[in-house]
């Protein structure tokens, strides 16, 4: 009788001691949740700062790549000899 006394009082502790583990567990993500809902307008702004940063930073190079092109194509075009008129 007492091994089945011992064995359900084994079980019975792992069972409680896994709910209070979910419990524990359960509320954190609550909290975390929480928070990102009161942190979520901060995130938005920096989002937003990250996106127009990027675009400006887009926009830098494709001026720089344009203007390469531009360089690249004058100095092609003066060597080239298939302008018209030029035979």
């Amino acid at each position: 009788m007492a091994i089945v006394y011992f064995f359900s009082l084994i079980i019975v502790g792992v069972m409680i001691f896994l709910n209070l583990f979910l419990a524990i567990l359960l509320e954190n993500f609550d909290m975390s949740e929480e928070t990102d809902a009161e942190n979520r307008p901060e995130i938005e702004v920096a989002e937003q700062s990250i996106e127009s940063r990027n675009k400006s930073m887009i926009k830098q190079i494709t001026v720089k790549v344009k203007a390469k092109y531009l360089n690249l194509y004058s100095l092609l075009g003066g060597l080239c000899c298939c302008k018209k008129g030029v035979k």
